[in-house]
């Protein structure tokens, strides 16, 4: 049950959260069992003869604050910071924030790519980090997102801006996020991406 550092932020942080639950024995949502990251980390499980009923007798019982303990676990666990952490842990008790929410355009441009260049695009693999924000209108130009859309709390913008920056700094790139309500910014956000 490896940790590979060169997981997505995606696989790291859905492993803590499910390891914490069992350890709590807690149920893990729904959300959470239908990824890829989640079933893999169970058939792991399993392969050790385990089942993930059992853990409960290896974790200690939280009295106090079990979102705390959850995250301050998921801290430790990933070695990622809060401000990731509770991110995650938002999209997994907050679902309506990524069905509802404010819409976001994340565009990508990597630091140095002249304008125009292939090069421009975050590759999938790097965009993997967002998938537990479930991003909709992903355009893909050479195996590369250039652009997604991506629906959040609108009181927590800055937060999820901070959160795109982290995981686009992690690939080398640099990443803006745009509220596209803000229809000339959008517009203009689109037509740069376009390069009209």
């Amino acid at each position: 049950m490896q940790l590979q550092s060169n997981a997505s932020l995606h696989d790291k942080l859905t492993r803590a959260y499910s390891l914490f639950q069992w350890f709590q024995d807690l149920p893990v949502p729904p959300a959470v069992q239908a990824t890829v990251a989640y079933r893999k980390l169970l058939s792991e499980i399993e392969a050790l003869q385990v089942k993930p009923e059992e853990l409960a007798s290896v974790g200690l019982p939280v009295n106090n604050n079990v979102t705390d303990a959850r995250l301050a676990f998921m801290v430790r666990f990933t070695g990622l910071p809060w401000s990731v952490c509770s991110l995650y842990h938002d999209a997994i008790e907050n679902p309506s924030w990524i069905k509802n929410g404010q819409s976001y355009l994340v565009r990508y441009t990597p630091e140095d790519a002249p304008k125009g260049s292939v090069a421009i695009g975050m590759p999938l693999s790097g965009f993997m980090d967002l998938a537990f924000l479930q991003p909709t209108h992903v355009w893909i130009v050479n195996g590369k997102v250039r652009s997604c859309k991506i629906r959040w709390n609108a009181a927590e913008a800055e937060r999820l801006g901070r959160f795109i920056q982290f995981s686009s700094n992690r690939h080398q790139q640099h990443a803006e996020l745009h509220n596209v309500t803000s229809s000339e910014r959008f517009i203009a956000a689109i037509k740069a991406t376009v390069g009209v």
